[in-house]
């Protein structure tokens, strides 16, 4: 990897004082998880208790917004249909779901991207896993579309465990039935897996992505019921009590870091370029103007404000002394593997700005001489 860009942008915030001073808000990361009621129509959106199917109660990490430790899942008569435990937004560990009669329909074990199945039974209630051993067919369902407007699709997975390691043959097909992937297993170990596409396959080293979960793919993203909500501050100013000692900056559902991500996937910004985007959100989590820093190409800024317009719904206010409030953030937006490497390796404090820093209005005159340096082909080491 060429680390040019990473090292060149930790030099030039060390010389401006800005890395030497990093954005940090007193209290933030002290607060213990909150506890919260969030209510789901049929289809897993987020919606008001009058209009909910669903009810789940869980704790949430009040800095990065994201489910973090304990949560249960009941139904209209509420009864218990799934529990289990996330960690900073993931599930982790043993998750239960139940049958209506409250006999348990599956318990499976997650950690990272990986599953295993110790016990599954169909809708038929017949055993297909027990003890880690069985095989098994289950829908799954994965992200297609666009990062900020995913839609998803579902398949069908045939597979099986052996003492809760995957072995034997996985398979994959479509809504219509058409494979689409093939895993050959042994002892738990990924021996290859051929993706199927058109008339045409290919080898790969690592396994399918998937979610094995239709309510997991839009409660970890905080789908709304538009017909409720409008914004997700509107569904956590009806759920969360902030403590009063409480201070966070302006967030967004699994972290700042995760939004500029985003941005980097969808802004199509050349690499070598990066416009700063000045955001200023009301006490109530509403975007009230807009300033794009940093370029003069008319272009380039209308590619960042785009990309950021797709998120600003699910922006969250500022918190000080547990009550939210206005407060202004810049983004910094660009692409290319360089910029996702130096996001993924960054602390976010040194990516980001925000209206109470007394060096704020530095971070793009810094990126600038970034992108100058870049442009050159110079290097500080």
């Amino acid at each position: 990897m060429n680390y040019r860009l990473h090292w060149t942008l930790v030099i030039l915030l060390n010389t401006s004082g800005l890395l030497a001073q990093p954005v940090s808000v007193p209290g933030q990361g002290q607060a213990l998880p909150a506890k919260a009621v969030f209510y789901y129509t049929m289809n897993w959106e987020l919606t008001t208790p009058e209009k909910s199917f669903f009810r789940r109660e869980a704790t949430v990490d009040l800095n990065e917004m994201v489910f973090d430790g304990i949560y249960k899942d009941y139904d209209k008569e509420n009864k218990l249909i799934a529990e289990g435990f996330y960690a900073k937004g993931e599930k982790r560990g043993l998750q239960n779901e139940y049958f209506s009669d409250r006999t348990l329909k599956s318990t499976i074990e997650f950690l990272n991207s990986d599953f295993t199945i110790w016990e599954l039974k169909d809708e038929n209630k017949e055993v297909r896993v027990k003890g880690g051993t069985g095989t098994f067919t289950l829908t799954y369902f994965y992200i297609s579309g666009l990062v900020s407007q995913p839609t998803w699709k579902e398949g069908i997975l045939n597979g099986e465990f052996h003492f809760g390691r995957r072995v034997g043959t996985w398979t994959y097909q479509d809504r219509g039935k058409g494979k689409t992937d093939e895993e050959r297993y042994e002892n738990g170990r990924l021996i290859k897996r051929i993706h199927f596409s058109d008339d045409q396959s290919v080898e790969l080293d690592y396994p399918k992505e998937i979610t094995i979960s239709l309510n997991s793919l839009f409660t970890d993203s905080f789908i709304l019921d538009r017909g409720s909500f409008t914004s997700l501050n509107g569904v956590f100013e009806r759920t969360l009590a902030y403590p009063a000692h409480f201070q966070r900056t302006i967030s967004y559902p699994g972290g700042i870091k995760k939004l500029l991500v985003l941005l980097a996937k969808n802004a199509d910004i050349p690499e070598g370029n990066v416009p700063v985007v000045k955001i200023k959100l009301d006490a109530t989590g509403k975007v009230i103007k807009y300033q794009v820093q940093n370029t003069e190409d008319p272009g380039m800024k209308d590619r960042a404000l785009k990309a950021v317009k797709l998120f600003e719904n699910r922006l969250l206010p500022a918190i000080k002394n547990g009550k939210p409030h206005a407060a202004t953030i810049y983004l910094p937006v660009s692409g290319g593997q360089e910029w996702m490497d130096l996001l993924h390796r960054t602390p976010v404090e040194e990516l980001i700005q925000v209206d109470d820093h007394p060096n704020a209005s530095k971070l793009a005159n810094v990126l600038g001489l970034v992108v100058v340096l870049l442009l050159l082909g110079l290097s500080v080491l």
